[in-house]
C-alpha cells in the first residue's frame, strides 16, 4: 500500500461543528489510522475544543461509527443505482455490481478505506451493524453467480468447498482494494478504474 500522506484538513467556520469534526476526523482516520488519531487531533484540525467534540459525539468510538455508517448509506446507494439501471442478465448484473462497488472507492477513497477497513475498531453492538450490512454486496454476488451458472452464462473453477462463495470472495476483494494498492491515478478517470476491475470481475467467471 502506497503511503498516505498527512492531511490538512480546511474546516471553514461556517461548517457546522458537527461537520467540521467529521470532515477533519475522515482525512486524520485515513492518513493516521483511528488508534493512531487521538480526540485532540481531531479537534485541533477542526479548530474546535475537546469539549466541543464531546458536545456531539459521546466519544471517538461515535465519531468514527457514524463516517462508516454514512459511507456504507452512500455506497449502497450507488450499488442500488447501478443494478436497478443495469439489465437483468448474470453478466450485465455483475459488472454493475462491480462497477459501482470500485467506483464507490475511487471516488470516495478516504471514507471508503475507513468504512472497508478501520471499522473494526467499533464496538461489538456498532460493528455487528456494519458487518450485517457489509454482507449484502456479498450476498448479491453470490446470488448473481449462482444465476450465471444456472443460465450457462458463468463457469466456476472446481475447487475444494464452496466455489460461489469463493469467487463471490475473490470479487469482494478485487473491487474494495480497487485503490488501496495504485493509489489514485492522476491520468485514469474513476470511471475507467471502476470499468478494468467490472471487466476483471466478469472475465473471471464467463464460459469459455
Amino acid at each position: 500500500m502506497p503511503p498516505r500522506s498527512r492531511a490538512t484538513v480546511a474546516t471553514p467556520a461556517k461548517i457546522p461543528p458537527a461537520e467540521r469534526i467529521l470532515a477533519a476526523a475522515e482525512q486524520l482516520f485515513f492518513t493516521q489510522g483511528f488508534k493512531g488519531t487521538s480526540v485532540r487531533d481531531i479537534t485541533a484540525a477542526s479548530g474546535l475544543t475537546p469539549a466541543a467534540l464531546y458536545n456531539h459525539f459521546p466519544s471517538k468510538e461515535e465519531v468514527l461509527f457514524t463516517l462508516v455508517s454514512r459511507a456504507t448509506d452512500e455506497g449502497e446507494r450507488m450499488l442500488n443505482d447501478a443494478v436497478a439501471a443495469a439489465a437483468a442478465d448474470p453478466e450485465s448484473q455483475l459488472r454493475a455490481l462491480a462497477y459501482a462497488s470500485a467506483l464507490f472507492h475511487a471516488r470516495h477513497r478516504a471514507s471508503a478505506m475507513i468504512a472497508t477497513f478501520e471499522y473494526v475498531h467499533l464496538p461489538e453492538a456498532q460493528r455487528a451493524v456494519i458487518v450485517e450490512r457489509r454482507r449484502g454486496l456479498r450476498t448479491r454476488l453470490e446470488r448473481t453467480l449462482e444465476h450465471g451458472v444456472r443460465s450457462g452464462v458463468f463457469e466456476l473453477p472446481a475447487v475444494r468447498g464452496d466455489a460461489t462463495k469463493l469467487t463471490a470472495t475473490a470479487i469482494v476483494n478485487l473491487v474494495l482494494r480497487a485503490t488501496e494498492f495504485f493509489g489514485p491515478f492522476p491520468a485514469v478517470k474513476d470511471e475507467e478504474l471502476a470499468g478494468l476491475h467490472a471487466d476483471l470481475a466478469c472475465r473471471m467467471v464467463l464460459a469459455r
